[in-house]
């Protein structure tokens, strides 16, 4: 799974916006889930995902805590604000303004 954060101007996308990356072209083009056509990837720079364990439901608009385990250490990270949530099977992927992380939701 990759994400992508976008820096162009592209009419069709919204500024700053972070989007998933269903493929890439020959040329090096993304397509983005969701959204028809091929982009640039001069156009974006990668984010960084984050897998972890969030106690609470994380709420739009709000940042919350997370724990995570990034080279065999536990690091607790309080986010920027929740810009978008989506469901995946018992997880959830949660978009903040600056970073993705996919978590477990402990109590929902």
């Amino acid at each position: 799974m990759k994400f992508v954060k976008n820096i162009g101007k592209n009419p069709q996308l919204e500024q700053g916006r972070i989007y998933q990356v269903s493929r890439r072209t020959l040329k090096g083009e993304y397509i983005l889930k969701g959204i028809d056509g091929r982009f640039r990837k001069e156009e974006f720079e990668p984010v960084k995902i984050h897998h972890g364990t969030a106690i609470y439901m994380p709420k739009i608009g709000e940042s919350f805590k997370c724990d995570c385990y990034e080279k065999g250490q536990k690091v607790i990270y309080t986010t920027s604000p929740v810009v978008e949530i989506h469901r995946k099977g018992r997880e959830y992927i949660v978009h903040t303004q600056n970073s993705v992380f996919i978590i477990f939701v402990l109590l929902e």
